[in-house]
């Protein structure tokens, strides 16, 4: 949903949130103890307590009835070798389930934070050729803020997809709720385009190139084409690391391992008390020890399962709404910037110094007027402070908008999407392209 400004910088008469940093928002999200709380809650959890509990229990009764009725149960009992040989069976089977599980959350991490940084490229350089641009101000103006929420709407298309493709029936309502860039300013044609498509990422995709070759065309992109398709080439990575990432969450672990992986599971679960029930002195101590070995098994094997999707909503598995808001912060500082001039030299220090500058590196380290990264960047912090107290909220001024008094973002669902229903006949069959995005 939507989130509140935070202070920040002065942007066209409104006030946007300075972007904070992937790991101090992480801590703010998901503190350990949260973090703790949520996975004992899990899915994982609770079945696996439930399997030790079972099996601590049918140890302690085996236990009782040894103790009470004198049933010596060593005449029926397997070797000790062998039920040592068939716990090191189970362990290996549940250790290579984790490990492979391991491997798809790294992949599926580096898919993500890989895509969010294409999408981020490509746009930078898209609104960098912008700036050599000879059309009027307000042309160059609606390019960047067309391009700066299709990029949004693009990043939440995506991870929405990622994260609800495995689920049998697609509810928009619950899916899309990430995040996005203000999308009512776009064209009506376009938004109807966009809930009519069966394939609403390709969709999107689509309508960002032919956005950028429509600006060539008209000359607010008036860069040469061998250096514009950089900005088509991390495109189309961006779109394949996507397709990679919906590799992972579209083909799951191979069910014949998974099935005698849980057969193999479910007779440790059977044999264990037995054994335990024979060798341990006392009903609690049956218990614990047939708890213990039985709950860590399954909890790894579970563990693994819920991140057979890493992109599922879980508490174990990637928080893909933060990404989204990072990606966001971004799209917001690069259009603050993109009206700023190039860094230049101080004039007044160059005017005290004359030519002389450092020549070497010797040198600038003994000057007494260096200073460490955080008080260079905090000396004008005060500043943007006051100027951001002055302001109103609001977000991505266009032409023709009214001063922005609405939330500075809002999800899918909510950002002229309402319901993102699937119907295939509002789209209309004349065959004719759609047409692309332009702020209305």
């Amino acid at each position: 949903g939507s989130r509140p400004c935070s202070p920040g910088l002065r942007f066209g008469g409104a006030r946007v949130a300075m972007a904070t940093s992937a790991s101090a928002r992480w801590r703010e999200r998901r503190p350990p103890g949260l973090c703790l709380a949520a996975e004992c809650r899990s899915g994982a959890f609770l079945r696996s307590a439930a399997a030790g509990c079972f099996s601590g229990a049918l140890a302690a009764v085996v236990r009782f009835s040894d103790e009470a009725f004198a049933f010596d149960l060593g005449p029926v009992l397997p070797d000790l070798a062998i039920f040592s040989a068939f716990i090191t069976l189970a362990s290996l089977v549940a250790a290579f389930r984790m490990s492979n599980a391991l491997t798809r959350f790294t992949l599926a991490g580096g898919f993500m934070h890989k895509m969010m940084a294409n999408w981020y490229d490509a746009t930078s350089t898209l609104i960098a050729f912008s700036r050599a641009s000879d059309c009027q101000p307000e042309d160059v103006e609606n390019f960047r803020q067309v391009l700066v929420r299709l990029i949004s709407l693009l990043s939440a298309l995506s991870m929405s997809e990622l994260q609800s493709v495995d689920e049998e029936e697609f509810c928009p309502r619950t899916s899309f709720r990430f995040e996005v860039l203000p999308i009512e300013a776009l064209d009506a044609d376009s938004r109807d385009h966009i809930r009519s498509s069966t394939h609403r990422v390709e969709a999107v995709f689509q309508m960002i190139q032919s956005l950028v070759v429509d600006a060539h065309r008209s000359g607010v992109l008036s860069i040469a084409p061998p250096l514009l398709t950089r900005s088509f080439q991390e495109l189309g990575l961006a779109l394949s690391t996507f397709h990679e990432a919906k590799m992972i969450a579209c083909e799951p672990f191979p069910y014949a391992y998974r099935l005698t992986t849980f057969v193999i599971l479910f007779i440790q679960l059977l044999f264990v008390p037995f054994m335990v029930a024979n060798f341990a002195t006392g009903l609690i101590g049956s218990f614990l020890f047939a708890f213990v070995g039985t709950f860590l098994l399954w909890f790894v094997n579970m563990v693994a399962d819920s991140l057979d999707n890493p992109f599922r909503k879980e508490a174990n598995t990637l928080d893909l709404s933060i990404a989204q808001m990072e990606l966001n912060d971004y799209l917001l500082q690069m259009l603050d910037h993109a009206r700023r001039p190039s860094p230049s030299m101080d004039k007044n220090l160059l005017a005290r110094r004359g030519s002389r500058c450092s020549s070497s590196l010797s040198e600038v380290r003994s000057s007494s007027r260096r200073s460490d990264l955080y008080t260079c960047l905090d000396r004008r912090s005060e500043r943007y402070s006051d100027e951001a107290s002055q302001t109103t909220s609001g977000l991505l001024p266009v032409a023709g908008e009214a001063p922005a008094s609405s939330p500075r973002c809002a999800n899918v669902s909510e950002a002229g999407f309402g319901g993102m229903r699937a119907d295939q006949e509002a789209h209309s069959a004349s065959g004719q392209r759609p047409p692309v995005p332009q702020p209305a």
